[in-house]
């Protein structure tokens, strides 16, 4: 007890220097708060751009596909999907499921071949997975082929340019 009476009447006694000590440690608590907000904030942008981009939370494969080479296109894909996607969105937190298949392979005008890496994706889902994303944004960016009112196919530009198509 006395020990205290003797600190609060020095912090009194030297207003100058608790003044400074006071302003200090405000500063310092600010910047150590500040730092750790930024680390938590860099730590959920980057969940949710996981979420948002192709990645997502969870993918499902078949257990071949890590395992065998593929001797036909999908031989190793995931059967009953749609079975599998009604019982994924029943679980609690799950809002969306999309199916999405990768490809990389020659696309050809008739005239020239060229390489290109490819994605089959569901629109309306992937949409909704996109905030950022807007499909019909892509129109301006890049050469856009309706071949039905559910179905889009999206060729960059440099893509276009190369083999010279057009809409």
């Amino acid at each position: 007890m006395l020990f205290c009476k003797l600190g609060f009447k020095n912090l009194l006694r030297q207003k100058r220097r608790t003044f400074i000590t006071l302003i200090v440690i405000s500063f310092s608590m600010s910047c150590l708060l500040l730092t750790l907000l930024h680390s938590h904030y860099i730590r959920w942008g980057l969940g949710e751009s996981t979420i948002h981009s192709e990645t997502a939370h969870l993918q499902i494969f078949n257990e071949n596909y890590f395992q065998k080479e593929e001797l036909t296109t999908l031989e190793y894909g995931v059967e009953n999907y749609e079975t599998l996607r009604d019982s994924l969105l029943q679980l609690p937190g799950v809002e969306v499921v999309m199916a999405r298949i990768g490809l990389m392979g020659l696309i050809s005008n008739g005239d020239k071949s060229v390489a290109c890496i490819g994605n089959a994706v569901q629109p309306a889902e992937e949409k909704s997975m996109r905030a950022l994303f807007d499909i019909h944004d892509a129109v301006y960016d890049s050469l856009l082929v309706r071949a039905q009112d559910n179905e889009i196919i999206a060729l960059g530009e440099g893509l276009a340019k190369s083999l010279n198509v057009r809409i």
